[in-house]
This record gives structure tokens, C-alpha cells and sequence, in this order.
């Protein structure tokens, strides 16, 4: 069962890479999980984590655009502005950059 699982996630993001691909995308040397278009003098970057995409550009309207792209292609659900991911806080400022932290933490122990 879990070999089965692993081909069809396997399956999964090769169809994604592809649809990105097909879309103008090139995906990071650095990180294959990334992927960036260049497109109208603005940047679009889609960040793929498991089953998760973070896309991210300064036009809402091109993120709903290739959200469009996708739905077709797979089932989704936009879950809206990015807050709180894999234990780092972001906030969008006014001019549309982001501010970004790692909540403070510290190990106590208890005797």
C-alpha cells in the first residue's frame, strides 16, 4: 500500500512540474521545489511543499489566474493569504512585501 501511494505522489508532482512548465515556468536549480515566470516585469513563484503550493506575485489577479490553471488540472481549495507555515509567521505590509519570523521559543526542563 505505501508503494502505491509513493508512484501516485510520484505521478502527482510530475504532472504539477509539467503543467508549471508548460505554463512559462522554470523550476530553481537550487531548490526543485521552486519555480519562478517572469512575465509582464513582474515575478510569479510557486513554492511547492508535499501537498501544499505557496504562490506568490505582486498582481492577485495573475495568483487567481494560475490557481484557474491548476483546478483544471487537480482538486484544490485556496485556503487565501499565507499566515503561519511549517512554524514561520508571515505578514503581508501595505506596500506587498512580506515580513517574515520564526516564532521565539525556548526548551525548559522541568525537574
Amino acid at each position: 500500500m505505501q508503494t502505491e501511494s509513493i508512484a501516485v505522489w510520484s505521478q502527482t508532482i510530475c504532472k504539477l512540474n509539467d503543467l508549471l512548465l508548460k505554463n512559462g515556468f522554470i523550476r530553481s536549480k537550487a531548490d526543485q521545489c521552486l519555480y519562478s515566470k517572469y512575465e509582464n516585469n513582474m515575478l510569479m513563484y510557486v513554492l511547492v511543499y508535499v501537498d501544499d503550493l505557496i504562490i506568490v506575485h505582486e498582481d492577485d489577479k495573475a495568483i487567481a489566474a494560475l490557481g484557474t490553471v491548476i483546478s483544471k488540472q487537480f482538486e484544490m481549495r485556496d485556503l487565501g493569504e499565507i499566515s503561519y507555515y511549517l512554524g514561520i509567521q508571515t505578514e503581508r505590509e501595505a506596500g506587498g512585501s512580506f515580513k517574515v519570523q520564526r516564532p521565539q521559543s525556548s526548551l525548559i526542563s522541568l525537574d
